[in-house]
């Protein structure tokens, strides 16, 4: 069927051109034969909207032999132009598609005075519609609706081809139109689906859907539009709405035959599929990417590679060899430009966590540091990409990590002295806390700042009394702490405890933090129990409460008897000395067993002064 088409259209071009030879002009035909040409005229329109492109042409060359120098013969030639190139477009011959478009052009030389030259143009513009050419289909259009100024169809038109090219702007050309004022069905299908464009680049992705759906009631054919279909699971996409993405989007990729929408539709159904777990469609799509495609000349299919880290399940079921040592690579793949920050916070991710040493990702902060970071999202053939994921994804993993983790306590630090504009993206209401404390763990008050961020008060209360004293100002820092001391739990509550005691002499509050079993194993206060053993002891010590201060020494030396340095055997030292008060000679021999062959000064002294 297909090629008695194409040898239809030969010989009707052939007939053309023998006619042309001769001049075409208008003339009339009877009123019988005037209402059947008329008749099949319009069947043969109805079977273009229907899709039926052969049988259209068949009708139209019927109407063209019958009467080829009247308004009919005039009319079914540009139809049977259109139908031929809708015919060929469909199936996968852009060449056709073009040699209807010449024979679109030559319609002026055919007919000498042509009466229909304004849908000549829309017919044109529409077949540049059909093959994405948005810059000469608005050409078109905006003469058309500068022309005709009446004709909303053409300012609908014209304003699907200018939001094509995402220019929100195009909407502006059909804000005066209402729904009434649309004659065909087609026409306003075409209207709604320009307000679906339109909101979908504004981001009203809600109002996207609906417009879409509106369309839809009016041109049932426009399932088949894969663009159509892409915005649609787009804008559901960007709603959450996975269930209703993927059935848009593989719908477009079905539609899809010259797959322009391919590729940013395996880039949207591979980000679905890796947020609900379905790791098996999202390596397919992915070996996809890497086989057709390469990460070098596709950038989405880069970006998707490099987010990768985002999944670490994905990762643990999929093993790609060395992926985070890859990152480095792909980042140098595209620098300097805005796509290799993508793998630079994989990188930092790695970092934080400890999984990436210094030296391994010390081209990191050259790409933080030299490319400047867009303040909008960045589009890739209608994909809009930002980097919200990354930054929120890295958020949230300084916002749960344990900020008195000393690698990640440091490598956190170091974000902040190498790049400080890089460190601000991670400011959130969720990080300002564990940002504070990280500052208070190194000892830079400079992160007293970040504690306005916090919304717990009596956390802000607490870590800013914790800069204070850090500061030296020790009585506002004594009395922030206080003041919130009975509201802490844990760990503050007990860090609290000690810093009253210890900076303030209250051996009573000391006695209290003492008391927690936990702190020993603690790898936040263990420090603060071994200056809290011996403050605690030198102050029992001078209360001459001699029994509690040799507890808290003894405590000392039994739980650290594996240091050996000179603070154990000072207070060795100590212990020996308050024994030798309390005249409890089993204590005392004891204690001086442990010093009997240490070289250690302290321990030499005890067995000096103490020894027999």
């Amino acid at each position: 069927m297909k090629l008695f088409i194409k040898k239809l259209f030969i010989l009707f071009v052939f007939i053309l051109v023998l006619l042309a030879a001769s001049g075409i002009k208008s003339f009339g035909v009877s009123s019988s034969l005037n209402e059947y040409l008329q008749k099949k005229l319009n069947h043969a329109i109805e079977l273009i909207h229907l899709r039926d492109y052969q049988d259209a042409i068949s009708e139209l060359m019927d109407v063209y032999s019958m009467a080829p120098k009247s308004k009919y013969g005039e009319l079914s030639y540009l139809y049977i132009a259109k139908a031929y190139a809708y015919e060929n477009y469909y199936s996968g011959n852009i060449k056709g598609v073009q040699n209807a478009i010449v024979m679109l052009n030559m319609y002026p030389f055919y007919y000498k005075v042509p009466s229909y030259i304004a849908l000549q143009r829309e017919i044109i513009g529409d077949i540049y519609l059909l093959l994405g050419d948005f810059n000469k289909a608005g050409g078109v259009f905006m003469v058309l609706s500068s022309k005709y100024p009446n004709v909303n169809r053409y300012k609908i038109k014209l304003a699907y081809a200018t939001l094509r090219n995402h220019d929100k702007n195009g909407i502006d050309y059909i804000k005066g139109i209402q729904n009434k004022d649309i004659k065909t069905p087609e026409d306003t299908a075409l209207y709604y689906f320009d307000y679906g464009i339109y909101y979908f680049l504004t981001g009203d992705y809600k109002t996207t859907t609906f417009m879409l759906h509106e369309a839809s009631n009016y041109d049932s054919f426009l399932s088949y539009h894969p663009y159509y279909e892409f915005l649609y699971g787009y804008a559901f996409y960007k709603l959450s709405d996975w269930q209703n993405a993927m059935f848009h989007l593989e719908l477009s990729k079905r539609r899809d035959i010259y797959g322009r929408y391919k590729n940013k539709v395996n880039f949207l159904l591979m980000s679905i599929y890796l947020t609900t777990k379905d790791y098996l469609d999202a390596h397919k799509i992915l070996r996809e990417f890497l086989k057709h495609d390469g990460v070098f000349y596709n950038p989405v299919a880069y970006i998707s590679l490099s987010s990768l880290w985002m999944h670490p399940d994905y990762l643990a079921t999929y093993k790609i060899p060395f992926y985070q040592n890859t990152l480095d690579k792909l980042m140098w793949l595209h620098f300097p430009s805005v796509l290799s920050l993508y793998p630079d916070f994989g990188l930092l991710n790695y970092y934080l966590e400890g999984g990436l040493t210094p030296e391994e990702i010390q081209d990191m902060f050259i790409g933080f540091l030299n490319i400047k970071f867009p303040n909008r999202p960045i589009n890739f053939d209608d994909i809009n990409v930002s980097f919200e994921k990354p930054i929120n994804y890295i958020t949230n993993l300084i916002s749960r990590e344990n900020p008195y983790n000393e690698t990640f306590a440091y490598r956190l630090y170091s974000v902040y002295k190498e790049d400080p504009s890089l460190f601000a993206m991670f400011l959130q209401p969720n990080t300002y806390e564990n940002i504070s404390r990280v500052f208070v763990y190194i000892g830079d008050t400079n992160g007293l700042g970040f504690t306005n961020g916090i919304q717990d008060q009596n956390i802000k209360t607490f870590l800013q009394g914790e800069f204070y004293i850090e500061k030296g100002n020790i009585k506002d820092g004594v009395a922030d702490l206080n003041s919130v001391l009975n509201n802490l739990k844990g760990d503050d509550k007990e860090e609290a405890e000690f810093l009253i005691g210890y900076y303030t002499n209250d051996d009573t509050m000391l006695d209290r933090f003492l008391s927690h079993k936990n702190i020993y194993n603690s790898y936040r206060l263990r420090d603060y129990a071994k200056l809290g053993l011996l403050k605690d002891g030198i102050l029992k010590l001078n209360k001459k409460d001699y029994q509690n201060a040799l507890k808290y020494f003894k405590t000392y030396i039994e739980t650290y008897n594996k240091t050996k340095d000179d603070t154990y055997w000072w207070a060795l030292y100590k212990a020996a000395y308050i024994s030798y008060l309390l005249k409890d000679k089993n204590e005392l021999k004891y204690i001086l067993s442990l010093a009997k062959n240490s070289q250690n000064v302290w321990a030499k002294a005890t067995i000096v002064l103490w020894g027999e």
